[in-house]
């Protein structure tokens, strides 16, 4: 039976070609979203590292900020967590060491300098937190 309106070639439907180039884009567009997609999680995962460094650099400001400063100026050194007991955050180990330094930059002040390590895809990364402590006379 014969359709009472006669079809024409540009109603009969896409061409391989126009179906191969509408396919390469599709393609291109979704390994572009991809790609996007894994580096936003590879971000987001070395922020929370990062993250977790800076609260563990405050939270040893703050637990030599409770040491009197007697104590504190008789010191050189203190590490919390060592490579030998790490704070362990989502699989990564994380070391935390201060420097003290007395009388700087003049007397009856120290310097602390706060060294937080830990490794992420092989390279290692470290923040450091710098206080200075006075002594309060009463």
């Amino acid at each position: 039976m014969k359709s009472r309106w006669p079809r024409t070639r540009a109603q009969d439907g896409f061409t391989l070609i126009e179906a191969l180039v509408s396919f390469t884009i599709f393609a291109l567009m979704s390994t572009a979203l991809v790609l996007l997609l894994l580096t936003s999680v590879t971000v987001v995962q070395a922020n929370r590292l990062d993250s977790h460094a800076v609260a563990l650099a405050v939270q040893e400001k703050e637990d030599v900020r409770s040491i009197a400063y007697s104590v504190i100026s008789g010191l050189t050194s203190r590490d919390p967590y060592t490579t030998a007991s790490p704070n362990m955050f989502k699989g990564t180990a994380f070391t935390v060491h201060s420097d003290i330094t007395a009388n700087q930059p003049i007397a009856n002040v120290c310097t602390i300098t706060t060294t937080v390590s830990w490794s992420y895809k092989g390279g290692a990364r470290s923040y450091v937190l710098r206080s200075v402590y006075a002594a309060v006379n009463s």
